[in-house]
């Protein structure tokens, strides 16, 4: 289901609105930490519901949506070609613990980070 919504997500790469393009950049790049969707909107100068049509507009999911995709491709990493811990992976992907890392991570990817670490071990 997670590699359907993100594979649906990458077919929206190259949006008309360079708005949108620049808001995408900085979901991405502040990604480690604490976002809070209503200043990221007003940042742009768009009230929160404007903001979140147009990002899904562009790219097919809402912020929250693609945000939460962009810290689980990074944890995903991490646990693949790391030996940090969960805290340690969820302080760098923006989330308050490895706890809740884990319960999103399970959620989205149908596998534990500890499966899927196993799984995936270089």
């Amino acid at each position: 289901t997670w590699e359907w919504e993100t594979t649906k997500q990458e077919k929206y790469t190259q949006p008309v609105d360079p708005l949108m393009r620049k808001a995408k950049d900085m979901l991405e790049s502040r990604h480690s930490g604490f976002i809070n969707i209503k200043s990221l909107a007003n940042e742009l100068g768009l009230s929160p519901v404007q903001f979140t049509r147009r990002f899904k507009a562009s790219f097919g999911v809402t912020p929250i949506d693609y945000l939460t995709n962009v810290r689980l491709r990074t944890a995903r990493n991490l646990l693949a070609e790391t030996q940090l811990t969960l805290e340690q992976i969820a302080s760098q992907c923006g989330y308050e613990s490895g706890l809740y890392l884990s319960r999103v991570f399970s959620k989205k990817m149908n596998i534990s980070p500890s499966q899927y670490r196993k799984a995936h071990r270089l």
